[in-house]
């Protein structure tokens, strides 16, 4: 007789009076007959009985020494009878398996067994019916109290034969559903029947292993030549599953982006199972997220009918990074078993683990072209004159211009551009200034002292800066701001903080604004 390697947890009930009709009509003559048979039976020196001496049926006798309390003794012997009955069943076992534990518990027996080399916590319990007292003696010379014990197997196995039958149905009806699903793109409602399948199997195989220490000969045949559940066909066919499973980038890669604005196009993957049919999967999760770079984004989403799931980049933040990158992955742990003994099962799920990147850059003006930076500060501090002009100046060289100012063009030259710009005579810029610069940044930025708080210096910028495209005077993008706040512990140093905060903010609306023209 072959086992699994497993640890098997079995429960002995007693059910004295309701397990078999013989068992029964015995039972109802035990208390008569431990106070009036005179002659000592011979169940007590043999071990057997004969009513109870077919392979239908286990006897145990039980021993119990005086101590008093008859009550107490009584029911030793009964608990003494039930391990006798254990053993012998155990004994049919092969020798691999070793009885680990006995423990008895108010009116059950508990019995821990499982083959020794193996450390598996797997357990399983079994409540068996067809186990009663039958018979009692007392023998008052030795001051011994006698329990005679019986286990019929038929009873035994009635209700683990049931549910065999039951769990062997679902297994089978779980599979059916699970390829019937998959075909129609439900593979989350595929995956949850072949779950269910697992778990019926696993059943089946710990209660086999019960049914196999009661079952009669001819009650195990029944089983023998028909195909049994198996965990391992079901995690196969888990792996299989999702070995074919594809996400794929449909849309969305490659793109190019300004910072501070969305994306163009949506990211956008498409589940499919098998490379040939390409079967859309429905109802998928799938996370997205920055991996390199950081912006705004739509983090989950779901697969429709057509196996497309997007993500909206609804805005990409300035970062070190040259190239940024977004994951989509695909999402399957929901389908994780709780349940004990499912790490077999959640082992296999890192199979079902899908993840692309999409790529995308930022947007550069193009090659060389040249911006003219002349914006002019005021304030009421003894500060840097450059201080603007040098915060701008950084802001656009680092988003990719050739960045110029009046120095470069010569200072003779910068009214004339300024009066130019400020009446719309462009033609004359033209004419002077062809290949000189592409766009000037003109405009103004002001500031001015607030009280003081706890010794803290505050200063308030107001301003407008604007950049204009000189071949045609197209104002290109512009940032009017007020109350752009400054600090410092001198009136120099919060000044220079309140200029450069403008000019940045300033610089960072006029970039995005003139990269989107181009």
């Amino acid at each position: 007789m072959k086992f699994s390697n497993h640890n098997f947890y079995l429960l002995f009930f007693l059910f004295v009076g309701c397990s078999s009709q013989k068992l029964s009509q015995q039972s109802n003559q035990i208390e008569k007959q431990e106070q009036n048979v005179s002659d000592k039976p011979s169940w007590t020196t043999i071990g057997k009985h004969p009513l109870y001496s077919s392979p239908q049926y286990v006897v145990g006798v039980g021993l119990a020494s005086a101590s008093g309390d008859a009550t107490k003794d009584r029911l030793n012997a009964e608990q003494n009878a039930f391990f006798e009955i254990t053993r012998q069943i155990f004994a049919q076992v092969s020798s691999e398996i070793s009885v680990e534990k006995i423990e008895v518990v108010g009116d059950k027996v508990e019995t821990v067994f499982g083959k020794t080399e193996n450390n598996s916590t797997i357990k399983s319990s079994l409540t068996v019916s067809g186990l009663a007292i039958v018979e009692r003696y007392y023998d008052a010379n030795e001051k011994i109290f006698y329990s005679l014990g019986v286990l019929d197997k038929i009873v035994a196995c009635m209700p683990i034969r049931s549910l065999l039958l039951q769990l062997k149905d679902n297994y089978e009806k779980s599979l059916k559903f699970t390829e019937q699903q998959l075909l129609t793109g439900k593979l989350l409602t595929s995956l949850a029947n072949l779950r269910s399948a697992y778990s019926s199997a696993k059943r089946y195989e710990e209660n086999f292993s019960s049914f196999q220490l009661l079952a009669l000969k001819e009650s195990l045949s029944e089983f023998e030549n028909t195909n049994a559940p198996s965990p391992l066909d079901a995690l196969n066919k888990f792996s299989d599953i999702l070995s074919r499973l594809q996400l794929k980038i449909t849309d969305g890669d490659n793109q190019k982006f300004i910072t501070g604005k969305p994306l163009t196009n949506p990211l956008t993957v498409k589940v499919v199972i098998d490379s040939l049919k390409e079967i859309p999967m429905e109802n998928i999760p799938i996370h997205f997220r920055f991996e390199a770079g950081q912006g705004t984004l739509t983090e989950k989403a779901t697969t429709n009918t057509n196996g497309i799931a997007s993500s909206t980049v609804e805005n990409v933040e300035r970062s070190d990074e040259e190239m940024y990158s977004v994951s989509a992955q695909l999402n399957v742990h929901e389908l994780v078993d709780t349940v004990t003994n499912a790490d077999d099962w959640n082992k296999r799920l890192k199979l079902g683990e899908r993840k692309l990147l999409f790529h995308f850059e930022c947007k550069r003006p193009k090659k060389g072209t040249k911006i003219l930076i002349l914006v002019e500060q005021t304030h009421q501090a003894n500060v840097r004159s450059t201080i603007a002009r040098e915060a701008l100046l950084q802001e656009f060289s680092d988003a990719g211009f050739s960045t110029l100012t009046e120095n470069d063009i010569g200072s003779e030259n910068i009214q004339a551009i300024k009066d130019a710009v400020k009446n719309s005579h462009f033609s004359s810029l033209q004419s002077r200034f062809s290949n000189a610069f592409d766009i000037v940044v003109v405009g103004e930025i002001s500031c001015k002292q607030l009280n003081d708080v706890e010794g803290m210096k505050i200063f308030n910028a107001n301003g407008l800066v604007k950049a204009v495209l000189m071949k045609t005077g197209e104002t290109l993008g512009a940032e009017s701001f007020k109350n752009v706040r400054g600090f410092g512990n001198t009136v120099e140093q919060a000044a220079e903080n309140t200029i450069h905060a403008a000019a940045e903010q300033a610089a960072n609306k006029i970039i995005i604004d003139v990269l989107s023209f181009f």
